[in-house]
């Protein structure tokens, strides 16, 4: 954990025997769940810095987790194709979503709450209901396996990161633009919190910063 002020570590948690996979932060900022290679999910309470506790339910790694924007759901995706929603008051697995064919590589909850959407390694994007918790449709990428996407804090927009950006239109599904600036896979992408731009990182080693 590092003080992003002053750029000073505040404290390590040592949590897993092996790699460290995926992160992620509750909206309220106290709680941190991590997952890994073929430790359960961690939880750490970043108040106390202690570990909270440990789910248990996939059988291969962990490669994405994202919290809901009320903080009381845990989602993490697994390279054994499957998805679980976790109630963060009980600990308790609430159900699996199915439907993908190969590894989840990344999940996001719309700002709004109201849609769920998970990338996997067999080219497609899928938005769920949370409300019936029934895929609402697929995104077919086609352009290799995706690795990252991300909602717009204004929820107007879904960028998808594969071998090449694209960007969605989350409500209607329709794709509104590709950018190919990247020449390899792109690994991470993240909005600014006024929605004006978005960050891109790839395989190339680049970092690409895009504006309105």
């Amino acid at each position: 954990m590092w003080n992003l002020r002053t750029g000073q570590r505040l404290g390590t948690a040592n949590l897993h025997t092996d790699t460290v996979l995926s992160l992620a932060v509750s909206p309220d900022g106290q709680l941190l769940a991590s997952g890994s290679l073929y430790d359960p999910i961690k939880l750490w309470n970043l108040g106390s810095h202690r570990e909270k506790g440990e789910l248990y339910g996939h059988s291969g790694r962990v490669e994405a987790l994202t919290f809901s924007p009320d903080g009381t759901l845990l989602a993490s995706g697994s390279s054994d194709a499957s998805i679980t929603l976790w109630d963060m008051q009980t600990g308790r697995a609430l159900r699996n979503l199915k439907g993908h064919s190969q590894a989840i590589a990344a999940l996001a909850f719309s700002p709004d709450g109201k849609t769920f959407a998970s990338a996997s390694w067999d080219g497609t994007v899928k938005l769920w209901s949370t409300q019936t918790w029934r895929e609402k449709r697929t995104l077919p990428v086609e352009s290799g396996r995706v690795n990252t996407l991300t909602f717009s804090p204004k929820g107007n927009l879904l960028v998808t990161g594969s071998d090449t950006l694209k960007l969605w239109n989350p409500r209607t599904g329709k794709e509104v633009g590709t950018l190919y600036e990247h020449p390899s896979a792109i690994s991470s992408v993240v909005f600014s919190h006024d929605s004006k731009a978005f960050v891109s990182a790839s395989w190339d080693g680049a970092i690409r910063i895009w504006g309105e």
